[in-house]
């Protein structure tokens, strides 16, 4: 297979996040239910930097020169530099190199199998943590890898009987914690899914995305004060992006905190943003009247953005208009704001 084929995409890891999709309009409803070690040169937290950064997969393979008296260490080295740039193609040509000079050494089929995963070749990192699992069965990263190889093809029995494995043998791995996490949700088992996330924080307790992912659950499973102090967790680690404003203003909603959740918004966003996602909770919780104003609001901060918001304030007049024939005072205004199923970068 040409090297330029075995990366059908943009440079990706799996790093389990959680979202509730806003900014831009209300979310849409709920999609029905994301021994042997890597050695310290390229680790699985330099690749999530370099997804993060950015990082491109080159097109072309330039051909290695001078390289024929490296010593297979050496040859691993520069894999692991190449690899750590984010050229995956010259990472992946070196340690094949090396991996022929040191007759399969497991380390390196799972820097290879992590490569793949890296370049979203996920039935290639397949193959490459099995043969390190026939190798070194007791290898827990290598089931780690499987289930991240496998959780990303949808495989998700697999993925999780390959977390659970790595766990039995490492139980001091956070990226599996955070894995079934994801798993338990996407089954709808959002408090399984917090315990989860609640073991990978007790190894990484600074990681903002896993506290986003914790108040997710926790809002999912109906526990808002538990949510809000996830949600303040997440902002207080860090949490890069609007998500964990959005998160944050949504609870408040929930719990009748209005104003301070407008507040909140405008943080993760703009004025007329703000206005449109309380709006849309306001929508949420049948109070019409008040999204109504708010999606007013919206559009004069803003007119011809939010189309969304246009459509959703014709709707709920035209809700009052019905109800109030109706002899009814409290009309139920259009479903919005549902959380979406977990997100996994590179979805």
């Amino acid at each position: 297979m040409r090297l330029a084929k075995r990366f059908p995409g943009a440079f990706s890891i799996a790093l389990a996040t959680l979202s509730i999709a806003w900014a831009a309009g209300c979310a849409s409803k709920a999609k029905q239910a994301r021994g042997g070690g890597f050695a310290r040169p390229v680790s699985a937290a330099e690749v999530e930097r370099l997804e993060s950064a950015g990082a491109g997969v080159s097109s072309s393979v330039p051909e290695s020169t001078g390289l024929d008296k490296m010593s297979p260490e050496e040859i691993e080295g520069l894999a692991d530099t190449h690899f750590r740039s984010g050229n995956l193609h010259l990472a992946l040509v070196e340690y094949e190199k090396a991996i022929r000079s040191n007759a399969g050494k497991p380390r390196l089929r799972y820097k290879k199998g992590l490569l793949y995963v890296a370049g979203k070749a996920y039935e290639d990192a397949v193959v490459e943590f099995r043969k390190v699992i026939q190798q070194e069965p007791q290898n827990a990263l290598a089931y780690e890898g499987l289930g991240l190889a496998t959780f990303h093809l949808k495989r998700y029995e697999q993925a999780r009987s390959a977390f659970e494995k790595a766990l039995s043998l490492n139980p001091n791995l956070s990226k599996s914690y955070a894995f079934l996490g994801i798993l338990y949700d996407y089954q709808g088992l959002h408090r399984e899914a917090a315990e989860e996330y609640r073991r990978a924080l007790a190894l990484e307790p600074d990681n903002g995305l896993l506290y986003n992912n914790l108040g997710v659950a926790y809002y999912l499973s109906g526990d808002y004060p538990r949510a809000l102090t996830a949600f303040h967790a997440a902002l207080n680690s860090g949490l890069p992006g609007k998500r964990g404003y959005n998160n944050l203003g949504m609870v408040l909603c929930r719990i009748g905190r209005y104003d301070e959740a407008l507040e909140v918004f405008r943080e993760g966003g703009d004025e007329a943003q703000a206005y449109n996602n309380l709006g849309c909770m306001y929508l949420q919780q049948g109070e019409v009247p008040r999204a109504v104003l708010a999606f007013e609001k919206a559009i004069a901060l803003r007119p011809g953005f939010y189309e969304l918001a246009d459509k959703n304030l014709r709707r709920c007049k035209l809700a009052l208009r019905a109800r109030a024939a109706a002899g009814e005072e409290s009309p139920a205004g259009p479903t919005a704001a549902s959380p979406e199923r977990p997100a996994v970068p590179g979805d």
